[in-house]
């Protein structure tokens, strides 16, 4: 029987406040926006194809990189299912 394993990952967060001008006016608002990171370990869950995606994208990103200037707010993280081993579950960051 092949036992199957689950990976794991690390989630980095940062926001900003950035100025945005918008409208006849130009009144400037503040606009935040933020950068994720995903880690995803071990290395092996890596080697065999591990990757996340925020759901509401349909590209697939490796272990390490990082999402930037997206909008403050709530997201869902999304782990894509490889040979051998057991993605976590849908995480709302």
């Amino acid at each position: 029987m092949t036992r199957i394993k689950q990976f794991m990952f690390n989630l980095f967060i940062a926001t900003c406040c950035c100025l945005m001008a918008s409208g006849a006016a130009m009144a400037k608002k503040p606009v935040k926006t933020g950068s994720l990171n995903v880690i995803i370990s071990p290395q092996g869950a890596i080697d065999a194809g591990a990757q996340w995606k925020i759901t509401t994208e349909s590209t697939w990103h490796d272990s390490g990189y990082t999402e930037y200037d997206i909008l403050a707010g709530s997201y869902i993280v999304e782990y894509l299912s490889v040979s051998g081993w057991n993605a976590p579950g849908n995480q709302e960051v």
